[in-house]
């Protein structure tokens, strides 16, 4: 499960390489909420030096998106499916991608002040006999 951060730039260590096919490849990631069915893309950057070993990617989750270069605005905290696409471009269709290589969950942490708190309004007494 990967973790994000509302209004930060998250890092994060997937292993991509075990099922991408093509040289050089530009990864789309798909995020779909689990509760509203809302869906964003965004082209995130590998930056690992031993792609072979794993891919390091920074995701930054902001009210300003810029999708092609891995800056997204996932606007509910909570968890969301996540879905990476190989491809060839930088594509933000996902009717043009490529092969579907990794696929998962995400958390989506909001910031100070964003997350709803339930607070009780009933008062309840126990009796003990």
């Amino acid at each position: 499960m990967i973790t994000i951060t509302q209004g930060q730039v998250n890092t994060v260590y997937l292993s991509l390489k075990e099922k991408t096919t093509i040289d050089n490849p530009v990864y789309l990631f798909r995020f779909i909420n689990e509760v509203t069915s809302q869906e964003k893309t965004c082209i995130c950057a590998d930056t690992s030096d031993y792609k072979y070993r794993y891919n390091l990617i920074s995701i930054e989750e902001n009210d300003t998106e810029d999708n092609v270069n891995g800056v997204v605005k996932l606007d509910t905290a909570g968890f969301w499916q996540y879905i990476v696409y190989q491809q060839t471009d930088n594509n933000l269709s996902i009717n043009n991608t490529g092969k579907e290589v990794e696929r998962g969950r995400v958390r989506v942490i909001g910031t100070a002040g964003s997350n709803v708190e339930y607070s009780p309004t009933e008062t309840w007494t126990v009796y003990q006999s």
